[in-house]
């Protein structure tokens, strides 16, 4: 069944007639535009819409599936490779339209499994780097300027001080996904909680403190008197 020569067989048949394209589409019920298609080759009519134009055009289903005109043993071959057609086994039919697509389906397949690679890899990154957890870096419990200040760097070294007086005091962390541990070097240990850009802290009385990020690597803001911004070394 060749689609294109279908089409101009309908406009053969329409040109016989005398008929436009909007004049067919009237008697047929669908708009020019569709006629056009069909004419084109880029649409196929419908069993329905076969039927009606082979009564419109007085010829048969056997020669609108051709596309021609039809006469003796034409005829009867026709309708025997029509027929054949029709009764063919799905699983035949899709094991011809896989043999000459193949190139395509390929390179479809490929594409997906390397989607999938790409999301498999993706996950695992996400897993072992959790969206609220993030890196060393300094954070505050106030504007800059005031409120107290903590200090995280890659080494694994802690700082706490309030900003304008000297340092609270300092020690070593251990970071785990969304849970921060403390330990001073006084002993202490205190646990802080990551989530989203800040951390978080229950003091003594039950209350819960948030220090805001402020920098992305560990900084120093006016931790002693007259000591200005000083990066970490």
């Amino acid at each position: 069944m060749d689609q294109r020569q279908i089409g101009a067989f309908i406009a053969q048949l329409r040109r016989e007639q005398g008929w436009t394209q909007e004049e067919l589409g009237g008697r047929l019920g669908v708009t020019n535009k569709t006629i056009s298609r069909w004419e084109n080759g880029n649409y196929m009519p419908d069993i329905e819409m076969l039927s009606l134009l082979g009564q419109t055009f007085q010829v048969s289903l056997n020669e609108l599936v051709q596309g021609r005109r039809l006469e003796g043993d034409d005829f009867r071959s026709a309708a025997e490779e029509n027929l054949t057609s029709a009764l063919e086994r799905p699983g035949m039919r899709l094991w011809r339209w896989l043999e000459r697509h193949m190139l395509s389906v390929t390179a479809v397949l490929l594409l997906g499994l390397c989607l999938a690679a790409a999301c498999f890899a993706y996950w695992n990154y996400q897993k072992a780097h959790p969206a609220d957890a993030f890196p060393p870096g300094s954070y505050s419990s106030g504007p800059l300027g005031q409120g107290v200040c903590l200090v995280f760097d890659q080494q694994g070294r802690f700082w706490r001080y309030r900003q304008g007086e000297n340092f609270l005091e300092q020690g070593s962390y251990t970071w785990r996904e969304d849970q921060i541990t403390v330990t001073t070097d006084g002993g202490k240990v205190y646990q802080l909680l990551v989530k989203g850009n800040a951390l978080y802290e229950q003091d003594g009385g039950g209350q819960l403190i948030s220090y805001q990020r402020f920098f992305d690597y560990p900084m120093f803001i006016n931790c002693g008197p007259g000591l200005g911004t000083v990066p970490l070394e």
